[in-house]
């Protein structure tokens, strides 16, 4: 696969592991119903192995010069650390093998060989999935993302533009904007404030006007709880101000930022 089809699928597992993740997050007393159809295109990217063994969905885990796991896709999400049998008789055990006390016991505890449940599991996919794709680039790379994101613009294609821009947001660790930066007809993506103990804060961003096909570059980073800063930024997502990039320019900008970060990439 191409740089860009590695991102755009690094994208998309990244989607899946949210979406999965939410369905486990579920309100107190309810009960918990795992997103077993995104799991399943999450497993699929990781390169694990179905198995059907009696009434259960089993995933082998891909080896990589280590001890492969068996995933059970059910609400649990359990990984064991053992072979498909003796997960069987654990999940999905038989009358006679409830006999034996021995059985009982593997049955009624699981401690010794689940490695991982529920969202730790997911964030395990998930990391196998991303260590599957080749995420390293170089200049030509960003500048055919560069180009294309250009070329749509001045053709007036909005959607291969914001495919593109979300590529570089990708690249660059940027985020959709909180609700105090978010943009009629706009969409934005932005550097939010991680310190801790810091006001909300939103910048650098770009802003993609699908009505006038315009794209402009916010260069300030905005406390939200700062009005007159907040409406100052407005204006510049609406036109009504100068930015500091506008234009197939903004473009040039996002791979400069993208080729200064690179080693924090992949």
């Amino acid at each position: 696969m191409s740089f860009r089809e590695n991102l755009r699928r690094k994208i998309e597992v990244d989607r899946l592991s949210r979406k999965i993740q939410d369905s486990l997050a579920t309100a107190p007393n309810a009960v918990q119903k795992v997103d077993k159809e995104s799991m399943r295109k999450l497993l699929d990217a990781a390169g694990y192995r179905k198995k059907t063994v009696r009434d259960l969905e089993l995933y082998i885990e891909p080896e990589n010069g280590g001890e492969a796991g068996v995933l059970v896709l059910d609400n649990g999400l359990g990984i064991y650390r053992t072979d498909i049998d003796d997960v069987a008789l654990r999940k999905s055990p038989t009358v006679k093998e409830m006999i034996s006390i021995r059985n009982i016991v593997r049955i009624l505890k699981d401690d010794d060989v689940l490695a991982s449940k529920k969202e730790a599991s997911v964030r395990r996919v998930h990391q196998k999935a991303v260590d599957r794709l080749n995420l390293r680039y170089d200049q030509a790379d960003l500048d055919e993302l560069r180009l294309s994101g250009a070329s749509a613009l001045d053709a007036g294609d909005p959607d291969e533009v914001i495919d593109i821009l979300e590529l570089f947001a990708e690249l660059l660790g940027w985020q959709s904007p909180p609700k105090a930066f978010r943009v009629r007809h706009g969409v934005v993506f932005g550097e939010r404030a991680r310190k801790p103990g810091v006001e909300p804060a939103f910048g650098p961003a770009v802003v993609f006007d699908r009505l006038d096909n315009a794209l402009r570059m916010i260069d300030a980073t905005i406390p939200s709880n700062d009005p007159e800063q907040v409406s100052g930024y407005q204006r510049v997502a609406e036109g009504k101000a100068p930015a500091a990039d506008e234009g197939t320019d903004v473009f040039q900008r996002l791979m400069k930022l993208a080729w200064e970060r690179r080693p924090s990439i992949g």
